[in-house]
C-alpha cells in the first residue's frame, strides 16, 4: 500500500475500509510487503453486559463476572503470545509486551455493563509486524491483523459466523468457498471473510480459536449464577435457556488439554459425503501409544497435508500439535491442531 501518512483505525467502518484498500494492493501477496503503518484508536472494543438481579447487577462485577473476565483475558493474552511468538506460551511475554496487554474496563452506573478497550494491544502487536512479513506474505499478516482484532473485542460475531461457514463447506478451492459463503452477506463482511480465508495460517487459526475460547469460558462463568437472565457480547445475546444448556454441560468432568508430540503417520483417511473429513491414523514415536487425530479439509493446510503425506511415505515422524479433550477420565475428542515445520 503506497502511503507514508499513518492510517487511523477509530470505528468498524475504518477497519472495514483498510482492509478492502489492502486487498486490492497489487503485491499483497508478496513476502517483500511492507505492511503500511496503521493505530487503532478507540475501537475495537469489548462490551459486556450482564442482566440479572437488580439488587446484584447493578453498578458492580460480581464473582462469576470477574472470574469470567479474567478468563477471557488471559486467552487474550495468549493470542496476543500466538501473534508475536506463534506460541501461547505466556512465559514468552516481555514487560513491553505486558505493558501492551493491560486492558482497563469500565462500569457503567446503574448496570453491570462492562467496557473495555483492546486498540491497545493490537497496537503492541502490530509494531512487529513487518518483522512477521518476513516470515509471511502480506495477505498472511493481513490475516493475523483481522484475526486478533475479532480475538480481543466483541465485535465481529457477523464476520466470524460467515469465516466459519466456509470452514464447513466442502468445495476445495479458497474462491469457491468464499463466493459460497459470501452472496448473501454485505460488502463488509465479504472483505473480511475474504482476509480471514486468503490470509489464513495455522497462527491466525489459533487467535480465532483463542478469542472463542475465552468467550466460552466468560458465558460458562455466568451461566453458573443463576440469577443471570441474559448475556450480552457486543451484538450477541445468550439467554437464560441457552445459558441453562451450557451449565448442565459443564457439569461433565471435561479437561481440554493442548498437547505436542512426535508421531509417525500409519495412515491418512478421507470420508465424509465429499471426502471433506480427514482421519491421521499416528503412532507416538516416544510411547508407542497409537492415536486418530482428526481434522478436517478446510481447516488443514496444504503444506501440512503435504508433510503429512510425505511422513507416511518416508516413515520420518512428524512433530503435531493436538487438543486432546477428556470426558470423566475417558479422552473423547484428539484434534489435529497444527504440525510443526522445520525451518
Amino acid at each position: 500500500m503506497e502511503t507514508s501518512e499513518k492510517i487511523i483505525i477509530s470505528s468498524e467502518s475504518d477497519f472495514i475500509s483498510f482492509v478492502s484498500n489492502m486487498l486490492s494492493v497489487e503485491n499483497i501477496e508478496s513476502d517483500e510487503f511492507v505492511f503500511p503503518d496503521i493505530e487503532f484508536i478507540g475501537w475495537p472494543t469489548l462490551n459486556i453486559v450482564v442482566q440479572g438481579e437488580p439488587q446484584r447487577y447493578k453498578s458492580s462485577l460480581t464473582a462469576s463476572m470477574l472470574f469470567g473476565m479474567a478468563d477471557l483475558t488471559e486467552e487474550i493474552y495468549r493470542a496476543f503470545a500466538v501473534f508475536r511468538y506463534s506460541t501461547s506460551n505466556l512465559t514468552n511475554l516481555t514487560e513491553s509486551d505486558k505493558k501492551a496487554l493491560d486492558i482497563v474496563y469500565y462500569v457503567t452506573e446503574g448496570s453491570s455493563r462492562a467496557r473495555g478497550q483492546a486498540d491497545r494491544i493490537i497496537n503492541g502487536a502490530i509494531r512487529f509486524l513487518n518483522n512477521a512479513v518476513k516470515k509471511m506474505n502480506g495477505i498472511q499478516a493481513l490475516g493475523m491483523v483481522v484475526a486478533l482484532t475479532t480475538c480481543a473485542s466483541t465485535v465481529g460475531w457477523h464476520w466470524l459466523s460467515e469465516y466459519h461457514e466456509t470452514q464447513r463447506h466442502d468445495n476445495t478451492t479458497k474462491v469457491d468457498l468464499v463466493n459460497a459463503a459470501t452472496q448473501s452477506v454485505v460488502n463488509g463482511q465479504k472483505v473480511i471473510v475474504d482476509a480471514l480465508i486468503h490470509g489464513q495460517t495455522k497462527e491466525s487459526k489459533e487467535i480465532l480459536l483463542r478469542g472463542e475460547e475465552g468467550k466460552a469460558r466468560l458465558v460458562k462463568k455466568l451461566s453458573a449464577d443463576d440469577s443471570v437472565q441474559q448475556v450480552e457480547l457486543g451484538s450477541h445475546i445468550i439467554n437464560r435457556a441457552e445459558l441453562n444448556a451450557m451449565n448442565i454441560r459443564q457439569r461433565i468432568d471435561r479437561v481440554r488439554d493442548d498437547k505436542t508430540a512426535a508421531f509417525f503417520i500409519n495412515g491418512l483417511n478421507w470420508s465424509g459425503a465429499a471426502n471433506q473429513d480427514l482421519s491421521v491414523s499416528v503412532i507416538n514415536s516416544s510411547t508407542g501409544e497409537t492415536l486418530t487425530l482428526k481434522t478436517t479439509e478446510a481447516t488443514i493446510l496444504p503444506n501440512e497435508l503435504l508433510a503429512l503425506s510425505s511422513s507416511l511415505t518416508t516413515r520420518d515422524e512428524v512433530k503435531i500439535r493436538y487438543l486432546e479433550v477428556k470426558e470423566n477420565g475417558k479422552t473423547t475428542v484428539s484434534q489435529f491442531t497444527s504440525i510443526e515445520l522445520s525451518n
